[in-house]
């Protein structure tokens, strides 16, 4: 999980699987967001559900974000989403409106409240 920050965007969550432990490894008492620059915003990715069916050459994915806001603002966010298993994807069910950005990427963005969180749910299936 990287959380990222600047001036002129919003802050962006960007999930990738191998580094989806990130947030549970540091101390109960570090600060959301060390690992970027918007400290006051963190999250968690897990992923839900797995299934996998070789004969009809499918897998599905459900995966679920959570990002909590710090601040004393409510903040926009925008979670990034690679689909690393393959270019042929469709989603088949999320909580919150997506952009495809390109043939792997999805964007979520969305408002979290001052001192609260927002979830963000997805269902992927990936055919070969």
């Amino acid at each position: 999980m990287r959380i990222s920050n600047s001036r002129t965007t919003r802050p962006r969550v960007s999930g990738f699987p191998c580094l989806e432990a990130d947030f549970a490894c540091l101390p109960r008492t570090a600060p959301a967001g060390t690992r970027g620059a918007a400290f006051d915003v963190g999250g968690a990715r897990r992923q839900v559900d797995f299934k996998i069916d070789t004969r009809a050459k499918w897998i599905e994915e459900k995966f679920e974000i959570v990002v909590r806001n710090h601040s004393s603002d409510a903040v926009d966010v925008l979670v990034a989403e690679n689909l690393y298993r393959g270019g042929n994807w469709t989603i088949l069910s999320c909580s919150t409106p997506f952009e495809k950005m390109d043939a792997r990427r999805i964007d979520f963005p969305i408002r979290v409240p001052v001192g609260g969180a927002s979830t963000v749910r997805y269902r992927v299936r990936y055919t070969w």
